[in-house]
């Protein structure tokens, strides 16, 4: 009687030892695939940034890059316009 319960808690614990250990293994393999889908993205982001660097002259460039690399994009701020250099030559696009 004994060694059948004995049997029925051990086996229980099996399975919910495989349960976890799945769980971890799943876990993991999401991780690595975000790191390595991370890391693709940081790479892009360089080497666009080196093709930004070598296209623009170093007063337009340094400008280029303080937004991207603040994150900021298509800001409306006039201290982050490009083209606030250039006020005669300035395009405006919109409605």
């Amino acid at each position: 009687m004994f060694s059948k319960l004995f049997f029925l808690v051990s086996s229980f614990f099996r399975v919910y030892t495989g349960i976890v250990a799945l769980a971890f293994a799943v876990t993991s393999f999401c991780f690595l695939i975000y790191e390595r889908l991370v890391t693709k993205r940081e790479n892009t982001k360089n080497a666009a940034l080196q093709v930004v660097a070598s296209l623009f002259p170093s007063g337009i460039q340094d400008k280029v890059l303080k937004g991207a690399n603040d994150g900021i994009h298509g800001s409306s701020k006039q201290g982050n316009v490009i083209a606030s250099f250039f006020p005669s030559t300035t395009v405006l696009f919109g409605t």
